[in-house]
């Protein structure tokens, strides 16, 4: 597998470009003509803080972050230096070394959220005595730009001031200069997507103003890739779930204020209604017979399960109490003769599986399964195989297994590496799983008369993809030929093929000359 890279920066002769690969762990850099990428070094990473977000790269090295503060290695490799310690607690983002070489240029935040980014402060740092002055209390990913301005974001807004080098101190209130640029998903690290070159050209990723309630669309698409929207207004959707008929949707809103499950005829014949009440609901599930959807909520304290009748004629019913308020039950899948629900157990950094026996309320533990990733199980259409991933490396995601229902000890491995998110094919004949972030392929499974796999498959991805650290966010429909999934709504037009777009990349030039008209130094 080719590796995904991240954050990837121009050397400062233009002849190479450094990014972080996820795949790898690992800082690489490759010739801007093409050939191998080489290994710079291999830096800590956690699992709030899976990318690195914003590199940077001078004269002196490559400048980046990790979960201790800001690093910085040679160019050729070796032992990165710390620049810039950080206390427990604090998380740093989008490093540049201003010019002159003493001052160090970041983010500081208290929280890898979107709240927490929006209220981080911009910060100059001395790498001589380590003097700290804050310059912007509420924005991040600030950026020097050589018309002596700070450029940075908030929310969705991409914010100016003008920015005295020699002194280091800005001038002026700030000035809106660009609205609507796209921000991490899920504040999972500072960055707005923008980037400014020295000549003074702009690019950017158009994307909400606001990042409070970004707005995702609900689409099927198809083993070509070819899309159909369903027939609803853009909103905070997540975790779409076919019902067993293939007639209905349930799916998760939340807006980081109010969180509910909702029903969505197929057909689109009927409008959206809202199932829960009460609380924060997320990620539904439907049980065998399309009657009831299970779902979390903390309406009563914990982060229990509770089900409903999809109809929403009766009110919400427990079904599992965590054992203390640091445990949060999560549910997977429900087996097809309705008799076992298959949830995670979340405590700490560490997920295991459970299942839950209807007829008689009994939990017991699932496959002596351990991950610092959610598992993401999944029941096979026969209820007899359960495919899930396992991290324990910290490796940001790790590989996809099978293991009969109810357990026997066997445990058959999916993925050679990564593997997240499965979704069997309703005829139990293939396993759709993630082997990276933005990628997904279809294996072929035999389980008569032995257990056998076939070569991974490539299959369109379109999809809004939030990595292994959270639920799958997709569905596959009853036939088998299409799927159900989130994109962002503002992707606006779709490809030739009818599959929604990629975001376009939008480029300004002699963007330096609007800025110091719109931002002017006193």
């Amino acid at each position: 597998q080719t590796p995904t890279p991240y954050g990837p920066v121009f050397s400062p002769d233009g002849q190479s470009i450094a990014f972080y690969s996820q795949q790898d762990r690992a800082i690489k850099k490759i010739a801007v003509s093409g050939g191998a990428a080489v290994t710079i070094c291999s830096p800590e990473v956690s699992a709030g803080l899976a990318r690195l977000g914003r590199i940077s790269w001078d004269a002196d090295g490559i400048v980046f972050r990790q979960p201790g503060g800001i690093m910085r290695v040679s160019a050729n490799g070796g032992q990165p230096e710390v620049l810039v310690s950080v206390k427990d607690g604090e998380v740093v983002h989008g490093p540049q070394v201003l010019p002159g070489g003493e001052w160090v240029l970041f983010t500081l935040a208290t929280a890898a959220t979107t709240e927490g980014w929006d209220k981080a402060q911009i910060v100059v740092q001395s790498l001589e005595t380590s003097e700290r002055k804050t310059l912007v209390s509420g924005g991040s990913d600030g950026q020097y730009v050589p018309t002596g301005h700070l450029v940075y974001a908030l929310g969705g807004v991409l914010f100016a001031v003008p920015f005295d080098l020699r002194t280091l101190a800005v001038a002026g209130g700030p000035v809106p200069v660009v609205e609507g640029v796209r921000r991490a998903i899920n504040g999972n690290t500072g960055i707005a997507h923008f980037s400014v070159s020295s000549t003074g050209s702009l690019v950017f990723v158009p994307g909400p103003v606001t990042t409070s309630a970004e707005q995702f669309d609900l689409v099927l698409v198809d083993r070509t890739g070819t899309a159909q929207p369903l027939k609803l207004p853009p909103g905070a959707y997540e975790y779409p779930r076919l019902s067993p008929d293939g007639q209905r949707i349930a799916f998760g809103s939340d807006d980081g204020k109010d969180a509910f499950v909702a029903i969505y005829d197929v057909s689109g014949a009927s409008a959206l209604r809202r199932l829960t009440l009460g609380g924060r609901n997320r990620v539904p599930v439907w049980s065998a017979d399309g009657e009831h959807v299970a779902f979390q909520s903390d309406r009563e304290g914990d982060l229990g399960i509770f089900w409903q009748r999809a109809d929403g004629t009766t009110a919400a019913e427990r079904l599992t109490t965590p054992d203390d308020k640091d445990t949060a039950h999560v549910p997977e899948s429900w087996a097809p003769d309705g008799k076992t629900l298959l949830f995670s157990v979340a405590k700490g950094p560490s997920y295991s599986l459970a299942a839950l026996s209807l007829p008689d309320k009994k939990v017991t533990p699932f496959g002596g399964i351990q991950s610092i990733q959610p598992p993401a199980a999944a029941f096979s259409p026969d209820g007899k195989w359960v495919a899930y991933s396992v991290d324990v490396s910290g490796s940001i995601a790790g590989p996809l297994f099978v293991q009969p229902f109810p357990a026997t000890g066997a445990t058959y491995p999916i993925s050679k590496g990564w593997g997240f998110h499965a979704t069997w094919s309703p005829d139990g004949k293939e396993l759709i799983y993630s082997p990276q972030l933005g990628q997904l392929v279809a294996v072929s499974v035999t389980t008569r008369p032995a257990f056998t796999l076939g070569n991974p498959v490539p299959m369109p991805q379109v999809f809004l993809e939030r990595g292994p650290m959270f639920q799958r966010n997709n569905d596959i429909t009853l036939d088998g030929k299409r799927f159900l999934g989130v994109v962002p709504a503002a992707s606006g037009a779709t490809g030739a093929s009818g599959a929604p777009g990629a975001p376009q990349i939008q480029v300004v030039l002699n963007w330096f000359e609007e800025l110091k008209m719109r931002a002017p130094h006193q």
